[in-house]
């Protein structure tokens, strides 16, 4: 780096070499023939090479205002999040920032990009799974990212760092057999018949819990049989987590889940929507362990359920992905691992050849 006087057609300018690349800066400044006003003009130009320098190391070393970036990387983080849920993926990022050094005391001037790999080093040691700390990481990112379009830092010190390589890992799936058993598992209060109702409607549906919770009757809606059209009732709902409008067929099996039809604006499943926390994984994990499903279950089980099932059925992936509301079809193909669906896919083609050629010999 370095910054240089030039004259340049009777005219000051500075010659700046930043980062390999460089390029001339004009002072508009004519120079004069007095030799007087020619050394006052020298001496501001002089001043001039001096700031342009400071303002480029400043960049370098990533300090900008110093009166804004006195602020620390906690406070700011907070006066992001404002009323934000509490377990929205800043707040769980603030959550472990304050666990680290200094309680994430640190001003936003003096962050660097090992202190980014400390902090990413100690999320590893304490436990969670790769791609929590992928997440975590990646909500750092954001926050810096945004610091700088603001102009309290002028780089990212996070903007080089990787994310923890993820090792894909296996999650349980109900099989036809399991949600049989499921549906005959003792329930003694109120609250585990609503949750046990609710994971069965799920798996017919594959809706989210959050999904599950906003679900009114009103988004139920009666349409006529058709050769196109096998089911009468069909849910249409904006769904919580992606915004996107979805449309599932209820099918007969899962209407008798449902009971009596309520008024437009009524919660289908009431007890699941007044509660503010995720409701019923440990209650899950009890019906299955009473139905004999040894298996780990929650409520994300069910949708993964649903999908997977309806692709072992022979459903096109593309129409899965409608009922499921994904906007890209990686994450429908995500469910697509069941040996089931392997094995019927290579038995199928086996079986055309078969036939082509029995077709062949006649």
């Amino acid at each position: 780096m370095s910054v240089k006087i030039r004259i340049k057609r009777g005219y000051f300018y500075l010659d700046v070499i930043q980062n390999r690349k460089h390029h001339w800066e004009s002072l508009h400044m004519k120079i004069s023939a007095d030799a007087k006003i020619r050394k006052k003009q020298i001496q501001f130009a002089e001043n001039c090479r001096t700031k342009r320098e400071l303002q480029i190391a400043m960049g370098e070393w990533n300090i900008a205002d110093r009166g804004i970036v006195r602020i620390t990387l906690v406070d700011y983080i907070e006066g992001i999040v404002g009323k934000k849920k509490p377990h929205c993926p800043m707040c769980n990022c603030l959550y472990w920032i304050k666990k680290f050094r200094n309680g994430g005391r640190i001003q936003l001037h003096a962050l660097s990009e090992s202190w980014v790999l400390s902090f990413q080093s100690m999320l590893l040691e304490s436990h969670l799974c790769k791609g929590s700390v992928n997440k975590i990481i990646r909500c750092l990112k954001v926050i810096l990212n945004r610091a700088v379009r603001e102009g309290v830092l002028f780089k990212s010190p996070a903007a080089n760092i990787r994310m923890v390589k993820e090792v894909p890992v296996e999650k349980d799936v109900l099989s036809p057999d399991d949600i049989f058993l499921f549906q005959n598992a003792e329930t003694k209060t109120e609250l585990e018949r609503e949750v046990k109702r609710g994971f069965l409607f799920s798996c017919y549906t594959g809706l989210r819990i959050s999904d599950l919770k906003t679900l009114r009757w009103g988004n139920i809606e009666k349409r006529a049989i058709s050769k196109y059209n096998a089911c009468q009732f069909w849910i249409k709902k904006m769904q919580i987590k992606t915004k996107g409008v979805v449309e599932i067929p209820i099918p007969p099996s899962a209407l008798g889940l449902l009971g009596v039809f309520g008024e437009s604006g009524q919660a289908v499943f009431k007890m699941l929507s007044v509660r503010t926390e995720r409701p019923g994984n440990a209650i899950l994990k009890k019906l299955a362990k009473r139905a004999g499903v040894c298996k780990s279950v929650s409520w994300h089980t069910a949708r993964r359920t649903f999908a997977t099932l309806a692709l072992e059925s022979g459903a096109d992936p593309f129409t899965v992905q409608r009922l499921m509301g994904h906007k890209s079809i990686k994450m429908t193909g995500i469910y697509a691992k069941s040996n089931n669906i392997k094995s019927g896919a290579v038995l199928g083609m086996a079986g055309m050849i078969e036939e082509a050629g029995q077709k062949e010999l006649l």
